[in-house]
């Protein structure tokens, strides 16, 4: 009927939700939302709400002459308590990620966070009153440019797994391990094509010269890249023009 359509034209199309991850803190407690364009509810994790006593007198800690020391360290054993429990919920939630605590309380969780590349803003102020459309409001200026949102946080996983070498970036790199089925997430900057040609090998190609072999030749590697990463269950995302130059306009996160 007319030229053939390209996948990545069905997977830039898809319905984007605007979801995000909220961590709520404040010097007892800690709350993680799942919010999005239309919903804001509590997630059910196996954080606790406190893992330091309320009743934090000074006769419970006859072992410490500072009671004010001791109540930094159970203050850094609980941020560190939180930030082991993200482990889990970006692993399983891939989103970007508000940070919202009082400011003296967000220095110290920044100080010790293994997770400074997942989080997308910090938002300082004591919120811990705050109803659900309270939070869902404070939030809207900070997620009112989703397409920026999700750019940083895509940029913030590309780092974070070139820290862990577990990025494959230019085409042929990328072709390879998404071969080997290790592709979990895909970003590559849209309208970005690449002409290829087979080797021998199913899992290595090279940049197409002409003239063109017939049989080995790819119209648009990227396009057959896209394919293979969906259809081992793993994601794409596509950033604008330019933003992936260091990594050749294209990168790969593999599973961890």
């Amino acid at each position: 009927v007319d030229e053939s359509f390209e996948i990545r034209d069905l997977v830039y199309s898809k319905k984007q939700l605007h979801k995000y991850l909220v961590l709520l803190l404040d010097e007892k407690e800690s709350r993680i939302y799942l919010g999005n364009s239309e919903t804001f509810v509590r997630i059910v994790s196996n954080v606790p709400d406190s893992v330091v006593g309320r009743n934090d007198l000074p006769e419970q800690v006859a072992n410490f002459s500072d009671v004010q020391h001791h109540r930094e360290n159970l203050r850094d054993k609980f941020l560190h308590h939180i930030d082991s429990s993200l482990d889990i919920i970006l692993n399983a939630y891939q989103l970007p990620l508000f940070i919202l605590a009082p400011e003296k309380l967000m220095g110290h969780f920044k100080n010790i966070t293994k997770h400074k590349n997942a989080v997308t803003e910090y938002v300082a102020g004591n919120y811990d009153k705050k109803t659900l459309p309270e939070l869902k409001k404070i939030l809207e200026p900070y997620v009112a440019d989703w397409k920026q949102v999700k750019q940083r946080d895509l940029m913030n996983q590309i780092e974070e797994a070139a820290n862990q070498q577990k990025l494959a970036v230019g085409m042929a790199d990328v072709w390879y391990e998404a071969m080997h089925h290790k592709g979990r997430l895909l970003v590559v900057e849209k309208n970005f094509m690449y002409a290829a040609e087979h080797s021998g090998r199913e899992d290595v190609i090279y940049k197409a010269a002409e003239p063109y072999n017939k049989f080995s030749y790819i119209k648009d590697a990227v396009d057959d890249v896209i394919e293979k990463v969906l259809e081992h269950g793993g994601d794409v995302e596509f950033v604008d023009e330019g933003l992936l130059e260091q990594y050749d306009h294209i990168a790969l996160i593999q599973y961890y």
